[in-house]
């Protein structure tokens, strides 16, 4: 039975990864709608306005899969052993910003398989429940934060 940190830990990369692409999702569809206002439309003529519309529809459609995709991942991803564990906590460091590059080789490499098998994400991080992180991939991500804890932030 997972212990309650480690269910935390789970909770919390879901949670951040999920903001990550909806942020990133949301910001497609307002380029989409800007593109779509930008075009002028002809009142006589509502074939081009149907035409945005249409687009922003399929569009709202396109992004609405692409977050349950992204969903079913990082759920998928939470109930993998390899990212219920937390053995290195005692490794994290301000040097590394977590842990080292060669700690929890194993959570590393399934952070590595789900950003070569799903280009919405960008980068993952795991954090601790005192929301330290913990480990991120890519490690050049992890290595460039600003800080350790991120416990001001919901």
């Amino acid at each position: 039975m997972p212990s309650a940190n480690t269910t935390k830990i789970a909770l919390m990369f879901t949670v951040a990864v999920a903001v990550a692409i909806i942020a990133a999702l949301s910001v497609s569809l307002y380029s989409v709608q800007s593109q779509a206002q930008e075009q002028p439309s002809d009142p006589e003529n509502n074939v081009s306005f149907r035409d945005n519309e249409v687009r922003l529809v399929a569009a709202a459609a396109d992004i609405e899969k692409r977050i349950n995709e992204s969903i079913r991942v990082m759920r998928l991803t939470s109930e993998l052993a390899q990212v219920r564990s937390t053995d290195y906590l005692d490794s994290i460091s301000i040097e590394h910003m977590g842990i080292s590059e060669d700690k929890d080789i194993e959570k590393r490499t399934v952070a590595r398989q789900v950003l070569s098998q799903h280009a919405e994400f960008s980068g993952i991080f795991f954090l601790t429940p005192d929301e330290d992180i913990y480990l991120g991939e890519h490690f050049e991500q992890q290595e460039q934060l600003p800080r350790l804890n991120y416990a001001d932030r919901d």
